[in-house]
């Protein structure tokens, strides 16, 4: 098989973080002006959670982005895999909250059950897309974006499919803010979805469309995440797998994880390796947990210049490094098509 490429990529990104206009009162970074409704439908729209509805927007974007025209002839070798962490914090809350407070025998609404379950906007998606081939939901914490990419990655070269819709989402309702600011030190949270068009380099061109990056390296690896030289190891070790000098990398982003000993750890091992600016998103995007290290991507093939029609000079290859305190730190290496 040839190089695994990106053909396509969107993303919902959400504004500068706000006050919530309700009894809820959180801030939180909310994608503005998302009306699933005049998007997708009131029947779409009623039956998924926003999550569901935020990758549903990204995946419908990327696919135009890619020129991929779904029909009877590829649906059963198109493919999909969403990072998450729980699927819809706000689904299992709300559906909890109903099994005890509804009116005996606690009669739930039968049509939000799916929305407690992890996989339903993979399983969205397929279904609106008619995709049939390699359907998965990864869960992975900040990780999360980085594992879909692995995991589509690994569904191409095992021949499970020859294009897989590839991405990560995330929300910002009250119950998931909640949680956020009760779980974590990582400033207002923040909501979005992004999705990559993942191919062979050879199925991209046999069907004409041009290749925005290419994916030169995914890795996640269990580590001690406050260890530098730890980090280090595995920045060092992704650049020599995707074969790129760490002189080439013109652009590191990076998630703020919120423990002070990780985010030191991840600055020197940037600084250790690579000889190129950090890239910092939460003041922008706020912390996008799930699909921070997704929309990152996006943000860094942009910087770089590989958009269709930018303009300016372009950059030779980028890194996105998702780490969660945990113990996982998730490395991606992306360099120009023509490098």
């Amino acid at each position: 098989m040839t190089a695994i490429v990106i053909t396509g990529m969107a993303s919902v990104t959400p504004g500068h973080a706000v006050a919530s206009q309700d009894a809820s009162s959180y801030r939180a970074h909310r994608v503005e002006d998302f009306d699933p409704e005049v998007l997708f439908g009131r029947r779409v729209a009623r039956f998924n959670h926003r999550s569901a509805l935020l990758v549903m927007a990204a995946c419908e974007a990327a696919i135009k982005d890619a020129a991929l025209e779904m029909g009877d002839d590829n649906r059963s070798v198109v493919g999909i895999t969403v990072g998450t962490t729980v699927g819809s914090v706000s689904g299992t809350v709300e559906f909890g909250s109903d099994s005890f407070d509804r009116a005996r025998p606690y009669l739930v609404d039968a049509a939000s059950f799916p929305n407690i379950v992890l996989n339903t906007a993979a399983g969205a998606l397929a279904i609106r897309l008619g995709a049939q081939a390699a359907n998965a939901t990864v869960a992975g914490g900040p990780t999360a974006g980085v594992l879909a990419l692995r995991y589509g990655e690994v569904a191409l070269r095992a021949g499970h499919a020859d294009t897989m819709l590839v991405g990560a989402s995330e929300e910002a309702t009250a119950p998931a803010v909640w949680w956020a600011q009760s779980a974590r030190d990582t400033g207002d949270a923040g909501e979005g979805a992004a999705i990559f068009v993942l191919e062979d380099e050879e199925t991209a061109r046999t069907a004409g469309r041009a290749p925005l990056a290419r994916l030169a390296a995914v890795t996640v690896r269990m580590v001690d995440a406050a260890n530098a030289d730890v980090l280090a190891a595995a920045l060092a070790g992704v650049l020599r797998r995707s074969a790129v000098a760490s002189d080439a990398v013109d652009v590191v982003a990076v998630r703020r994880s919120g423990v002070a000993a990780v985010d030191r750890a991840q600055r020197a091992a940037v600084a250790a390796v690579l000889d190129a600016p950090l890239m910092w998103s939460e003041d922008e995007i706020g912390d996008c947990y799930s699909a921070h290290s997704a929309l990152q991507l996006v943000q860094v093939i942009e910087h770089l210049g590989w958009r269709r029609n930018a303009e300016g000079p372009r950059g030779r290859a980028g890194v996105v490094m998702g780490t969660d305190p945990a113990g996982v730190v998730g490395l991606v290496v992306v360099t120009a098509q023509d490098a």
